[in-house]
């Protein structure tokens, strides 16, 4: 039983790492990156090799949230660099499944701003996507226009 299940678990091992790995590629897109994100690695300093080292593309979990390196950089000679907190450094993933949707994070470049079609969870708890062709990076409250209250329960529907 032991050989099956460590069988089971190279196998399961070896898929994550390929997701990872295309994930930092950049082969995914953030829908798809939120639908598994519970294989991403939590955000540590350290980073993944264990020297503080961030490369561009790494993807992890902090906060609640799923974010990419956009810029490399090292926590040793920067221990106040981290997802959420430097945006130069880390952007969020957008989804554009309702069901998954991520508290609103205020862009603040191209990078990070939500493409039309994407979606965030809004602080009067409903879901908005994002109706704007190309970069928005307003949030409902300060740019209605841009934005469309979902219908979770409907799949999304306006």
């Amino acid at each position: 039983m032991s050989e099956k299940y460590s069988g089971l678990e190279a196998a399961l091992r070896s898929a994550r790492l390929s997701t990872i790995a295309a994930i930092t590629a950049g082969e995914r897109t953030g829908t798809q990156v939120i639908a598994c994100e519970e294989i991403l690695p939590a955000w540590t300093k350290a980073g993944p090799d264990g020297d503080g080292t961030h490369k561009v593309g790494e993807p992890c979990t902090h906060a609640g949230q799923s974010w990419r390196c956009c810029q490399e950089h090292s926590t040793k000679n920067n221990p106040d660099i981290e997802p959420g907190k430097s945006p130069a450094h880390w952007a969020p993933y957008h989804t554009t499944d309702p069901a998954k949707a991520k508290p609103f994070i205020q862009p603040t470049m191209a990078e990070d701003s939500y493409q039309k079609g994407e979606v965030c969870l809004w602080t009067d708890g409903k879901v908005y996507r994002s109706i704007r062709d190309g970069a928005n990076d307003r949030s409902p409250a300060d740019y209605p226009a841009g934005w469309k209250v979902v219908d979770v329960e409907n799949g999304g529907a306006a």
